[in-house]
C-alpha cells in the first residue's frame, strides 16, 4: 500500500527540481588556484534531490522555486569501517501545494570526505519523527529497547504518512518505520524487517 501511494505522489516537484539543479550548479566557488589552501573543516556534502544536487548554505537552499532545508542529520558507522557516515533527511518545500521529505546516506572516508551512497524519497507532506543509525549501544528512538547486534549498521526512519482516502490537508494517519542498510556500496532498503 505505501508503495501505490508513494507512485501516485504529484510530479509537481520535478519543474522546481530542475531549476534547483541549475542554480545549485552555477553557484559553484571560484578560487585563485595559486593561493594556498588553508586546513578546513569537513565541507558539507553536497545533497542529492532527485538525482539533482543541492548544496546548503548553513543548512538551507535558497531558490526562486522554493527552499531545501536540512531538517535532521545524524553520524554512525553503517558499514562497519570504524568511519563516521552520515544520515540526512532534507525537506523540500517548492511553493507550491507539496513539502517534500528526502534521506541521503553518505559513507566517510575517515579523512573528512564524504560520499553519497543513496538517496531516498520519502514521501509528500509526512510528519516526520526520528532518524538514527543503530550502532553499540544504540536505544531505539520508537521502543526505547537496546539494538539487537544484528541490526548495527542500519539507518532508521520513522514518519507518519496519509492513507489513500485520506486529505493532504489533513494530519497524516499512518505511522511507519522504513530500514535501510549499506550492502556492496548501496543504499538497500529492508522490506521485510
Amino acid at each position: 500500500m505505501y508503495r501505490e501511494i508513494m507512485a501516485g505522489m504529484s510530479i509537481k516537484r520535478y519543474g522546481f527540481l530542475l531549476a534547483l539543479a541549475a542554480a545549485s550548479i552555477s553557484g559553484g566557488c571560484n578560487r585563485n588556484t595559486d593561493a594556498p589552501m588553508a586546513p578546513t573543516e569537513p565541507a558539507e556534502p553536497v545533497y542529492v534531490i532527485e538525482g539533482n544536487p543541492v548544496r546548503l548554505d548553513e543548512g538551507v537552499y535558497v531558490g526562486e522555486d522554493g527552499t531545501v532545508s536540512l531538517l535532521k542529520s545524524v553520524s554512525g558507522d553503517l558499514d562497519s569501517d570504524e568511519f563516521e557516515d552520515r544520515t540526512a533527511v532534507l525537506r523540500l518545500d517548492s511553493k507550491g501545494s507539496g513539502i517534500f521529505y528526502y534521506l541521503n546516506v553518505f559513507s566517510g572516508d575517515g579523512e573528512g570526505g564524504q560520499s553519497l551512497v543513496g538517496a531516498e524519497f520519502l514521501g509528500d507532506r509526512i510528519k516526520f519523527d526520528f532518524i538514527q543509525i543503530y550502532g553499540e549501544g544504540s536505544i531505539s528512538s520508537l521502543t526505547g529497547v537496546s539494538i539487537h547486534p544484528d541490526d548495527y549498521g542500519q539507518v532508521a526512519v520513522g514518519f507518519s504518512f496519509h492513507a489513500e482516502d485520506q486529505a493532504f490537508s489533513e494530519e497524516p494517519g499512518l505511522y511507519i518505520t522504513r530500514h535501510w542498510k549499506v550492502s556492496g556500496g548501496r543504499l538497500v532498503l529492508l522490506e521485510n524487517y
